[in-house]
């Protein structure tokens, strides 16, 4: 099977009384995984299924440290019924870092918005080949600008998110995300802050490739 995966948590309330909201980290991801599960539906409805099962997760317990997703590998599901991981972690935003310094973004370069329109970073290149290409080919019908730039350095993303708990056992993973900005992990991650266009290409990226993976033959785990 296929795990096509966001998490669902956020910071909540902090001691004085802020909201959290969490559009991007990680409603973005979320609104994106039910979107794709809702196409899927649709198409068994119709009589077309890729050869794999995909399934639909949104987990809990990421901002603590993945807790939801390695639960999720540790059980229900063997480990080796589940041929790949997609995961969507920030996905409605153009990144923008104008401070390096600031403790949230050390490691990163500096970007700005505007740079960073249609673009999208791909974790999980230097692990697993395989993957890789499946999300080229998707996106020859979305057009984004992948970048495969933060696989390694300082910044450490690709452990960051719910694809490590699957790189960590063995299983091939991919980790898409929009970057970071000024607003990440501040009470201003708002929806009106999204790029609701950027978001549904997207989400239509992750659901071809889905299917692509679940249709093809299992991806295999280049690097550990």
């Amino acid at each position: 099977m296929i795990v096509l995966g966001a998490h669902l948590d956020h910071d909540g309330l902090d001691a004085e009384g802020h909201i959290y909201h969490g559009a991007d980290d990680n409603a973005s991801g979320t609104a994106a995984v039910l979107a794709d599960a809702a196409a899927f539906a649709d198409a068994a409805a119709h009589g077309w299924r890729p050869a794999r099962g995909v399934v639909f997760a949104l987990w809990n317990g990421e901002e603590k440290g993945s807790l939801g997703a390695e639960e999720y590998v540790a059980a229900p599901v063997p480990r080796r019924r589940i041929v790949a991981n997609i995961n969507l972690d920030m996905v409605g935003r153009d990144e923008e870092i104008p401070d390096p310094d600031d403790w949230r973004f050390q490691g990163f370069p500096k970007t700005t918005a505007a740079s960073s329109r249609n673009t999208l970073h791909v974790l999980g290149y230097s692990y697993t080949a395989d993957l890789a290409r499946l999300i080229e080919d998707a996106n020859a019908a979305t057009g984004l600008t992948i970048l495969e730039d933060y696989d390694r350095g300082a910044q450490n993303l690709l452990r960051r998110s719910d694809n490590w708990a699957f790189l960590a056992h063995g299983i091939p993973a991919v980790f898409l995300t929009t970057g970071l900005h000024p607003d990440y992990h501040t009470p201003a991650d708002d929806a009106h802050r999204l790029d609701y266009a950027k978001l549904e290409r997207i989400a239509k990226l992750a659901a071809r490739a889905a299917w692509l993976a679940a249709d093809g033959p299992p991806a295999r785990l280049t690097r550990r």
